[in-house]
């Protein structure tokens, strides 16, 4: 779908966001989970899941929001709960409740995407409510640490990362360096350069596939995938160190196929 559909459609999806209808303020939300990139939509999310009029919307678009599971539908979240009153946190956690038992699911993904989001009352709130990752002496430390940084990974490759400079700044080491598909040797600097400079046309989600990883050392986690955008396709291996209690990505390398 083109940058200007995906505006058109959130713009009906938007307009219907507003009926007096709960059940289509409800359905709206929920399809707008689905462009929670385009403006303007996060926002809209934050006042359904916390509907004045009806707590449908609230559980249906909660719900959406959590199989969802990137750092941006997590974050609607972690927006909204501050502002909650009891009947709606009591709906917010229904829907955290009903999505944990939703068949294929993660957990482990989405409550270490929620622990990397930035510190504040929401994000803590929201950690409460899904669960803590595991301690680092738990058995499960490992597997947690790199739910938490395949998530990172995702979250690199959205559109609304790669357009938000203080985001990339934050997941990107000062010492990062990248090897691209085409054999060209990038820094953090020329990255955030070459992502300011890409057009709208070029934005579009890069899908990510076959994504696996696994901690080579203490605090670092190696992480390989296979990605497609339009005809082009690469086989991409990332390493994340864990630095000052956040993980950040040290090197990168493409491979076209």
């Amino acid at each position: 779908m083109t940058t200007e559909a995906r505006r058109a459609a959130a713009d009906a999806l938007l307009e219907l966001a507003r009926s007096s209808s709960y059940a289509d303020r409800g359905d709206a939300g929920v399809a707008l989970v689905l462009l929670l990139d385009v403006p303007g939509v996060a926002t809209r999310l934050a006042g359904l899941v916390l509907d004045p009029d009806d707590t449908w919307p609230t559980r249906a678009v909660t719900e959406a929001l959590v199989r969802r599971g990137d750092t941006a539908a997590l974050g609607v979240l972690a927006a909204a709960l501050p502002e909650a009153d009891d009947n709606h946190a009591d709906w917010i956690a229904a829907g955290i409740a009903d999505t944990k038992a939703w068949a294929g699911w993660t957990w482990s993904e989405v409550r270490a995407t929620a622990a990397a989001l930035p510190p504040g009352p929401g994000a803590a709130a929201l950690a409460s409510l899904l669960g803590e990752p595991d301690a680092p002496d738990t058995p499960n430390a490992e597997d947690d640490q790199v739910a938490q940084v395949l998530a990172l990974e995702r979250e690199l490759q959205t559109p609304a990362c790669r357009a938000a400079p203080p985001r990339l700044l934050a997941l990107l080491a000062p010492d990062f360096v990248e090897v691209g598909a085409s054999g060209r040797v990038w820094d953090r600097a020329s990255v955030l350069d070459l992502l300011a400079a890409e057009p709208d046309s070029a934005a579009a989600e890069i899908a990510v596939l076959d994504l696996a990883g696994r901690v080579v050392a203490p605090g670092v986690v190696q992480v390989s995938w296979r990605s497609e955008r339009g005809d082009r396709r690469a086989r991409r291996t990332s390493l994340w160190c864990r630095r000052d209690g956040q993980w950040q990505q040290v090197a990168h390398q493409g491979t076209l196929l």
